[in-house]
């Protein structure tokens, strides 16, 4: 398994402003971006990377947002779809458009803080990470958990075989908490798993 590489963000608007502020606000938090400013471009730009966060505006040119969403759902149905609109009227179809995918919307003119916290949100809910380390302490904390389930051990349980709070160990397993080594070494054998295989393939 290879190193995570950082989280992609596909920035689709008609407006270079916004593209551009979006991108130097995006790329200093560590994001890999792109912007393009029409749903052609950015059909194009999808199929030649790949990208887990598609930022797209509602009214593009000659297309809407809404068509290229389910366009770009059918080519990857775990993207990640945050939606762009001028018209705060629009927010309450926007608001439906989650039913086909979409995961927020924001309005016109972006806060960049919002907007940051909205794609942190995506990270979490859908499990990316965004350096090394994220990734595996996430992949670890996923393996525990399956381990945990196949033997069907409560986190109470478990909690009691190896002196932790259930809290610690449900934040291990969402990959919330860096455990250490000792840490990991007791969860293994409580589990009656090798520790070298949590970190099989890394």
């Amino acid at each position: 398994m290879n190193h995570a590489s950082p989280v992609g963000i596909l920035v689709v608007d008609d407006d270079q402003a916004i593209c551009d502020i979006c991108r130097k606000y995006l790329e200093r938090d560590g994001f890999r971006v792109k912007t393009v400013n029409d749903a052609p471009s950015a059909r194009k730009a999808f199929k030649e990377a790949q990208y887990q966060i598609v930022v797209i505006d509602v009214i593009l040119p000659g297309e809407n947002g809404i068509d290229l969403l389910g366009e770009l759902r059918e080519l990857d149905s775990d993207v990640c779809v945050i939606m762009l609109t001028g018209q705060p009227s629009m927010s309450g179809a926007i608001e439906g458009m989650k039913n086909y995918g979409a995961i927020d919307y924001l309005t016109k003119p972006i806060r960049l803080d919002y907007l940051r916290s909205v794609i942190q949100t995506a990270i979490n809910k859908h499990g990316l990470a965004s350096d090394p380390v994220e990734f595996i302490t996430r992949e670890v904390g996923r393996r525990i958990r399956h381990e945990r389930k196949e033997l069907n051990l409560t986190l109470r349980q478990l909690s009691k075989r190896i002196g932790l709070s259930t809290s610690l160990i449900s934040q291990i397993e969402r990959g919330e908490s860096s455990p250490s080594i000792p840490t990991l070494y007791k969860v293994s054998v409580a589990l009656a798993k090798p520790l070298h295989q949590l970190f099989e393939g890394f």
